[in-house]
């Protein structure tokens, strides 16, 4: 394998594991009581010269609020933004709970590591 055969392979092992990372969250809260409902999805919407995937968990409390867990990945020909954050979704919007992450990489050699972390202190944040 060539090294750039490996980074790609580090990558996609490491969405991967993001994503069931992000599953797993959604299971546990699906057990908690003060939860009423959880969606775990993901999309990859068409964007000029770049790629993005995003996933969510997204819950509704038994109190009415709604709070989603938000992991976004936008690759560039210049490199790679990772957002991560917990917002409350409301009538008017949302609003930023936890900012987990907002960083970019200027190449994937470090991004497969950092991604994981970032998803995993993202499981670990925000309410319910």
């Amino acid at each position: 394998m060539t090294t750039m055969d490996i980074m790609a392979y580090d990558l996609l092992v490491a969405i991967g594991k993001c994503h069931r990372l992000l599953k797993n969250h959604a299971d546990k809260l699906a057990s908690r009581s003060a939860v009423k409902t959880v969606t775990h999805w993901s999309d990859m919407p068409s964007i000029d010269d770049a790629f993005r995937l995003e996933e969510y968990v997204d819950t509704e409390l038994v109190d009415g609020e709604a709070v989603s867990w938000c992991l976004e990945l936008t690759i560039t020909p210049e490199g790679v933004r990772l957002v991560a954050d917990v917002r409350r979704i409301h009538s008017i919007g949302q609003d930023v709970l936890v900012e987990v992450a907002d960083r970019q990489f200027t190449n994937l050699v470090d991004f497969p590591k950092a991604v994981i972390e970032v998803t995993e202190r993202l499981c670990a944040s925000g309410p319910a």
